[in-house]
C-alpha cells in the first residue's frame, strides 16, 4: 500500500550522486555485432484501433516498411499482421492484396468474398528469406475466418481448402541496398459498404 512507501522516503540523498553513471555502461559496451546474435529482434510495430482502415477499388499501399541493405543475408524478415474486412455492397466480389519488393510485386492473391453485414477476421504472416544474393523468396499464409456463423470455420480464401498458403519464384533484387517492403490492397467492383481494416503489424528480424 502507500502507507508502506512514505513521502520522501526516497529521495535524492538515498539514491547518492554518481550511484548510476555513465561510467558504469561503457561506451561501445553493446554493440550491433552483439545485437545481431539476438535471436529475434523487432524491427517495427504498428497497432491502432485501427492502424489503417480502407476502401478502395484502386490498388492502394497501407504500410511500408524499408529493409536496410545487407539485412537479408543474415536474417529472414518475418510479419505477422491482423485486422478484419467486409464487403455489403450487395453481391460477392474479389478482394486482392499486394506485397511488393522495392516495386517489384512478390505475392498477389484474389479471393471472393460473399456479400454479408457481418466482418470477417484475417491474420497474415509470411517471412521474407535469402536465397541467395540478389535473390529473395516470399511464403507465407492466410488465415481468414468466416462472415456467417463459427460452424462454418475457416474460409477458402487466397487458395487452399482452409488455409491459404503461398511462395513466389525469387526476385531479383540488390539487397546490399535499402529495399521497401510494401503491402497493397483493393476491392475489385465496389467500395460500397466495403472496408479492409488493419489492427496491427509487426516486423521481426529472425
Amino acid at each position: 500500500t502507500t502507507a508502506k512507501l512514505a513521502t520522501g522516503a526516497v529521495n535524492a540523498e538515498a539514491i547518492g550522486n554518481g550511484a548510476v553513471e555513465t561510467s558504469a555502461i561503457a561506451d561501445g559496451s553493446i554493440t550491433s555485432a552483439k545485437l545481431a546474435d539476438t535471436v529475434i529482434l523487432r524491427a517495427d510495430r504498428q497497432v491502432g484501433d485501427p492502424y489503417a482502415s480502407l476502401s478502395t477499388t484502386s490498388l492502394t499501399q497501407y504500410y511500408s516498411f524499408t529493409i536496410p541493405g545487407g539485412t537479408l543475408a543474415t536474417r529472414t524478415v518475418r510479419v505477422h499482421a491482423h485486422g478484419t474486412m467486409k464487403n455489403n455492397s450487395g453481391s460477392s466480389q474479389n478482394f486482392r492484396h499486394v506485397v511488393r519488393l522495392a516495386g517489384v510485386d512478390m505475392h498477389e492473391a484474389a479471393g471472393s468474398i460473399a456479400n454479408d453485414a457481418d466482418q470477417i477476421v484475417w491474420i497474415m504472416r509470411m517471412d521474407l528469406s535469402f536465397r541467395a544474393a540478389g535473390a529473395q523468396f516470399l511464403s507465407g499464409e492466410w488465415r481468414v475466418s468466416s462472415a456467417s456463423t463459427s460452424a462454418d470455420g475457416i474460409s477458402n480464401i487466397f487458395g487452399m481448402h482452409r488455409d491459404g498458403t503461398w511462395g513466389n519464384n525469387a526476385v531479383a533484387q540488390t539487397d546490399s541496398g535499402d529495399l521497401a517492403l510494401t503491402f497493397h490492397q483493393k476491392w475489385d467492383t465496389s467500395t460500397t459498404n466495403s472496408e479492409y481494416k488493419v489492427y496491427a503489424i509487426n516486423v521481426e528480424y529472425v
